[in-house]
């Protein structure tokens, strides 16, 4: 299986969306638990989700590990939560492509089999349809959704930012194969019609003669 790398500027742009959508994720989760708990009690539960979605291969739960993992650090030193989380924002943060392509030297050897791919891409899909609102505008908007998903999970499968060990990288990697099936089998297909090209003579010239002075009107 080949992996093409997004644009980066597209790239960046979606990872720092989806990073946006798993700190206010995580405030929300923040909020219920401080309904029932005591400081030390939420960030310890944030630890403990933390680590069960490090071995995700949805790349939103990747990132949304990292954002529990620094929220628990914030508020064990006294901080506020994720109030100054740069991780996944600032352009000097970005992974050097040595750091990538050593990721990807001990991860790519791995072939997902067509099972695991469409494991993982159909638990992506099923969030997505989750949080897309109504049944029907979830559907209409999921060709566009999968596009993202497949441009996040393909930018995150070797981005050291993440704490996710070898075996989620490579989950992550079926993900995106999954994902990119999947978007074909869901795309709109275009009806092939034969038209046969208009006559050189009646409304074909008469149409042409304001453009072309000198095509005949005879």
């Amino acid at each position: 299986m080949t992996s093409t790398s997004p644009p980066v500027g597209i790239a960046d742009s979606i990872v720092a969306s989806a990073a946006a959508a798993a700190i206010i994720e995580v405030h929300e989760e923040i909020h219920g638990l401080a309904r029932h708990a005591g400081r030390a009690g939420v960030v310890a539960r944030l630890r403990e989700r933390a680590a069960e979605l490090a071995h995700s291969g949805a790349a939103r739960e990747q990132l949304k590990s990292r954002a529990l993992e620094a929220a628990a650090d914030d508020l064990a030193w006294g901080r506020a939560a994720l109030s100054n989380w740069p991780t996944f924002f600032a352009e000097e943060l970005r992974p050097s492509p040595e750091s990538r392509a050593e990721l990807r030297r001990l991860v790519t050897p791995y072939q997902p089999a067509d099972a695991v791919a469409a494991s993982v891409a159909a638990s992506i899909e099923a969030r997505l349809l989750q949080d897309g609102g109504d049944s029907f505008t979830a559907a209409r908007q999921l060709t566009e959704r999968l596009s993202d998903e497949i441009v996040l999970q393909s930018a995150l499968w070797d981005d050291p930012r993440i704490t996710a060990d070898l075996d989620a990288r490579r989950l992550m990697r079926a993900g995106e194969l999954g994902l990119s099936l999947r978007l074909e089998a869901v795309k709109p297909r275009k009806t092939e019609r034969t038209r046969s090209q208009p006559k050189r003579g009646g409304v074909w010239k008469w149409l042409r003669a304001p453009f072309e002075p000198w095509a005949s009107r005879a």
